[in-house]
């Protein structure tokens, strides 16, 4: 499956040419009012639905509430799409010639002028923004405007409500299977820390720190009801980003900030996860540290000028 193909597959679905045809790879075990129970021929997967369900289980099209059957051969799946969708094959048709292999083409700004390349060009740069840890403010760069519009004159660097909003829409399910793989590359450290959103709502935001360097794992929001019990709350937020991660065999330790109460996160994290260690974060210290500093010389410096003054007046 060429990827214009998969990319195609994550829109809406034009209007079937052959609305009956998944029938003949799909049966049906029971007609009920709302939906159907269904077959497949090929995988032997029951599902509930109609047509679209079907479709999408035959094709390959994920987020419609049914798994893509593993067992439907590539070229009578290819004809099935050719037949009940022709126009999600057009383009690929137009550009293969009726007789022996396509002839190599290098590839020029011109063919790359059209929507689905610049809705597929959008997409890669969210999986970019989403795994690679770089902030949204570099959207702001000019530079990056000019490198695209040197690429493409047309090209628009999509909004970053766009990338925020539509776009991680779309590309979600792909940044999650990201995320499980890099999960089992090696071992890992959790660290979180508290933020307020525009809201002014109360959020926990917890990362993981992979070999392949920071990767964003979850938000979780703190209501009045949690704050009374903050330490057990906050506790539990971190045993179940491990569980999720992979446990204690695989997250050697979490990284907080030394805020009072997270000195009893630490104590309830390590006893519900044996060998695992908590530790405070060194950069917060050293900044509490120069803060104190700072203080400290302000003092000195305020009863050297009153000392002073005392010496003159005298």
């Amino acid at each position: 499956m060429s990827n214009l193909l998969a990319y195609r597959l994550k829109m809406k679905l034009p209007k079937s040419e052959h609305p009956e045809e998944y029938l003949k790879h799909v049966r049906v075990i029971q007609c009920m009012a709302d939906n159907w129970q269904l077959q497949c021929n090929h995988c032997s997967k029951v599902f509930k639905g109609r047509s679209h369900r079907a479709v999408c289980h035959l094709i390959g099209k994920t987020g419609e509430g049914v798994s893509v059957c593993a067992d439907f051969p590539q070229e009578e799946k290819m004809e099935f799409i050719k037949k009940v969708y022709p126009s999600l094959l057009a383009e690929e048709e137009s550009q293969v010639k009726e007789s022996g292999p396509p002839a190599k083409k290098q590839a020029t700004l011109t063919s790359m002028v059209h929507k689905p390349n610049f809705d597929m060009s959008n997409a890669y740069l969210e999986k970019f923004l989403l795994t690679s840890g770089v902030s949204f403010h570099a959207l702001r760069n000019p530079y990056l405007n000019l490198w695209a519009k040197s690429l493409c004159s047309t090209y628009e660097i999509p909004s970053e409500y766009k990338l925020k909003g539509p776009l991680f829409e779309n590309e979600l399910e792909e940044i999650q299977a990201w995320k499980q793989d890099q999960y089992k590359r090696g071992l890992m450290c959790i660290t979180g820390d508290g933020l307020t959103n525009r809201r002014r709502v109360g959020l926990c935001n917890i990362e993981v720190l992979s070999c392949f360097g920071p990767i964003h794992h979850n938000i979780y929001e703190r209501t009045w009801e949690t704050v009374e019990n903050n330490a057990h709350h906050i506790a539990a937020i971190f045993n179940s980003a491990i569980t999720e991660v992979g446990g204690p065999e695989v997250v050697v330790g979490i990284v907080t900030d030394n805020e009072s109460k997270m000195r009893q996160v630490w104590n309830l994290v390590e006893e519900a996860n044996k060998g695992l260690i908590a530790l405070p974060c060194s950069a917060h210290i050293g900044s509490l540290l120069m803060k104190d500093i700072t203080v400290l010389l302000s003092s000195l410096t305020m009863r050297s000028c009153l000392k002073l003054k005392s010496i003159c007046e005298k």
